[in-house]
């Protein structure tokens, strides 16, 4: 019991969570990681989540059960989605996919694993089409913002190698 409550946050045990695109069950390669140190000439920062590399307009999947709690529309390139574990106000975890595009969902509905909430976006530089896959904390029926951003999604994710 205590080795699983080690290898255990919020309720997930490490890898058992599927893949956020289609084959859910397929390793899919990593471009950014989490905890990266990046600068590109702006303000520097560390990477927040995990950039799932894809192919342009890949369905994005529901990975678990949950609550639609923000969607963000900042432009073509900068929308977003978080799924949580909890449709009412407290403070709970979901999961953060961005950039997305072709949203098919909306605040408050309830999506299940493996249902289509969104299409990766046509990113512009060549060969860098992402999913900025995250694991974020929050409270309130509705989330203002992504939240707090509170561990590395992929140890969730099987197959895990």
């Amino acid at each position: 019991m205590k080795i699983l409550m080690i290898l255990s946050i919020a309720g997930l045990a490490f890898g058992q969570l599927p893949w956020p695109h289609p084959p859910q069950n397929q390793v899919k390669p990593i471009g950014n990681s989490w905890g990266i140190y990046q600068d590109y000439g702006g303000s520097p920062y560390v990477h927040n989540g995990d950039d799932i590399m894809t192919t342009p307009l890949c369905p994005v999947t529901a990975i678990k059960n949950g609550y639609v709690k923000a969607i963000w529309n900042s432009g073509t390139l900068y929308r977003g989605i978080v799924v949580a574990d909890s449709a009412g106000a407290a403070l709970c975890f979901g999961f953060q996919y961005y950039p997305v595009g072709s949203i098919k969902v909306q605040v408050g509905d309830t999506v299940y694993v493996g249902d289509t909430i969104a299409k990766v976006v046509t990113w512009t530089v060549a060969g860098f089409h992402h999913n900025h896959f995250s694991r974020n904390r929050n409270s309130g029926v509705t989330w203002s913002s992504y939240g707090g951003y509170v561990k590395n999604p992929l140890v969730l994710l099987a197959p895990d190698n």
